[in-house]
C-alpha cells in the first residue's frame, strides 16, 4: 500500500495543492485505508471512491459466525478434502508471455504516450 509523494510531480500536470487519490473496487478499500493511516497524512487533499465505501462490512464477520451461516472458505474446503473446490481455468503451463502473445492478450499499455511530462519519466 505504498503511496509515493505526488505533490512534487503534480506541478507538471496541475495543482500540487489539489491532489486527488482515486480508488475503485479493491483500490477503494486501499483508499479508505489511506484516509485512516497517519503515515498518509498530507499526501493528498481529496479522495474519490467507486464501488467500495469506507463503511463496508466486508470481511467483518468472524470465522465462527460465517461457518455457522454455512459459508465455507477455501481453507476449510482444503482442510476437509485435501484439495480445493475449484479447478484452474487455464493450464498450469500458461504464463504471462503466452497470455501476452495471444489475440487481445494482457499487455502493458501506455495511456499517456502523447503526454510527455517530465514526471512520467521519473515514475518509470
Amino acid at each position: 500500500m505504498a503511496l509515493p509523494p505526488a505533490r512534487p510531480h503534480a506541478c507538471g500536470v496541475g495543482d500540487p495543492y489539489n491532489v486527488t487519490l482515486f480508488g475503485e473496487s479493491a483500490g477503494g478499500h486501499s483508499t479508505c485505508a489511506h484516509l485512516a493511516a497517519p503515515s498518509s497524512a498530507g499526501l493528498f487533499d481529496r479522495v474519490v471512491l467507486q464501488s467500495a465505501p469506507c463503511t463496508s462490512t466486508m470481511g467483518k464477520r468472524n470465522r465462527r459466525d460465517a461457518l455457522a451461516e454455512g459459508v465455507a472458505t477455501a481453507a476449510d474446503d482444503f482442510a476437509r478434502t485435501g484439495r480445493t473446490a475449484w479447478k484452474p481455468t487455464t493450464p498450469a503451463a500458461t504464463n504471462a508471455q503466452q497470455l501476452a502473445s495471444g489475440p487481445g492478450g494482457i499487455k502493458p499499455v501506455d495511456f499517456a504516450k502523447d503526454h510527455h511530462y517530465a514526471f512520467w519519466k521519473t515514475l518509470r
